[in-house]
């Protein structure tokens, strides 16, 4: 029958063995009148075998639009946007899978994967010996022990792959620790109140080789290899601080909480970085604890030329000389950039460690008074000739700290900086009574020179 000649849309609805196209404005056979393979092949709309009647039918995308219709025929399934066909009407494996998400080959037969069949219905999907329901997901899965190939095994986190087969993980298989300890595959972890894989087990499986034990151990996030054995790591050891902090291996970590492998232990500098409470030293090429972790006291901290004690803020943090660039530099308050180099400010340096630096001195901390036996305790200050080099001598006598010497036609550190020290005796005899005995000049007029002497207090 040649359903074109039917001149409209009418004429061809009313004819039996044409169907009407919408999109194309078109009438065309029915693809159930198509009696022989090779005819249902000529129509792209049509498949063969795959409906009811195992004729030649329309596909099911153009043969529902809804998905109530479309649900109601077991050859069809709504896929979230089409109907689309069964995934059991396919025959090959190629087909089953091939652009099929929602389909799935198991041997011999294709199915609808576990996750699209039941969703979440959790009734429906332990009642299907095919597929395992996932507590922590609220889905369901495909039964581990029916997948085949270890890509689609290593994507579903109920699954792990071992050697030849996919097995579900011990988190999944069991939730108490009497049941969990029972199986020698796994072990049931107390900081983390949970069943894991033991790290042991893996050396003890079938056909089990020092590469494939290897391999299993690195894949585990709570193994790790030592280069002979896998062990369990510092989160499965250990629950608690105290345990952790005694294992020189391990650390704990607050913020999570939780015991970690510690810095030391970390040897590049991706897995050092990687951890918050590390840091890559370049010139040691290590890792160790940043300096906060590392330190609780001045005394201990301020020993590492890698960091230095915080008096604002009484916590250890990175030396100034960490820094690689002057602006990082510069965003310290501690730290000042000179001659290419990032150094301690002065006045933050302990007034033991003052004079490692050219650029700093001693001074008399005048304001925080003399102590019992009548001496200022000492500071640590900039030198007044680096502080005021590009300056004018007034501004040098302007300073509290500082003052001008017209011979060296020098700034210096005024008198009375030096904790129990006048002026220089020379000085003293050229300005006789204008000398006070707090170490300090006295502004007085000359008779015999028109001029007038000033030093700074």
């Amino acid at each position: 029958r040649n359903c074109t000649l039917e001149g409209d849309q009418a004429r061809c609805s009313n004819d039996a063995m044409c169907r009407y196209d919408t999109d194309l404005s078109a009438c065309e056979v029915r693809c159930v009148n198509f009696y022989t393979y090779n005819l249902c092949a000529t129509d792209g709309r049509c498949e063969w075998g795959t409906s009811s009647h195992d004729g030649c039918d329309a596909q099911c995308q153009f043969r529902y639009s809804g998905q109530q219709d479309c649900d109601a025929d077991p050859t069809c399934f709504w896929d979230g946007t089409v109907c689309t066909k069964a995934c059991d009407k396919y025959s090959t494996e190629t087909a089953c899978t091939v652009g099929n998400e929602q389909c799935e080959w198991d041997v011999t037969n294709c199915r609808r994967t576990c996750r699209y069949a039941y969703d979440s219905n959790e009734n429906g999907c332990t009642a299907d010996e095919n597929c395992d329901w996932n507590r922590n997901g609220r889905t369901c899965s495909t039964k581990c022990s029916t997948v085949l190939e270890q890509g689609r095994c290593s994507a579903d986190e109920m699954c792990q792959w071992k050697i030849n087969t996919c097995e579900q993980r011990c988190s999944f298989r069991f939730n108490t620790s009497v049941t969990c300890n029972s199986d020698p595959q796994c072990t049931w972890a107390t900081g983390t109140s949970s069943c894991r894989n033991y790290c042991g087990g893996y050396a003890l499986m079938p056909n089990a080789t020092t590469l494939s034990t290897m391999d299993l151990c690195n894949a585990d996030q709570f193994c790790e290899w030592t280069g002979t054995q896998c062990i369990a790591t510092c989160t499965i050891l250990h629950a608690d601080r105290v345990s952790c902090s005694n294992d020189t291996t391990c650390m704990w970590y607050a913020s999570g909480p939780e015991c970690r492998k510690t810095c030391t232990q970390l040897t590049s500098t991706t897995t050092c970085k990687a951890e918050p409470m590390c840091q890559w030293s370049e010139n040691r090429a290590n890792c160790n604890k940043i300096c906060k972790y590392r330190y609780t006291s001045q005394q201990t901290c301020d020993t590492d030329s890698e960091c230095m004690w915080s008096s604002d803020y009484f916590v250890c943090q990175p030396s100034c000389a960490t820094y690689g660039d002057q602006p990082n530099c510069e965003a310290d308050d501690m730290c000042v950039y000179d001659n290419n180099m990032c150094i301690r400010r002065c006045l933050k340096l302990p007034t033991a460690n003052c004079t490692q630096y050219s650029r700093c001195e001693l001074q008399a901390d005048i304001a925080r008074g003399k102590d019992a036996s009548g001496h200022y305790q000492m500071m640590c200050g900039t030198k007044c000739g680096i502080l005021y080099a590009q300056s004018p001598p007034s501004a040098c006598d302007a300073s509290s700290q500082c003052m001008y010497d017209t011979k060296a036609v020098l700034c210096v550190k005024a008198c009375d900086r030096y904790n129990t020290c006048l002026l220089y005796t020379s000085d003293a005899a050229d300005e006789e009574d204008s000398v006070d005995l707090g170490g300090r000049r006295i502004i007085k007029k000359k008779k015999k020179r028109n001029r007038v002497n000033k030093h700074v207090r």
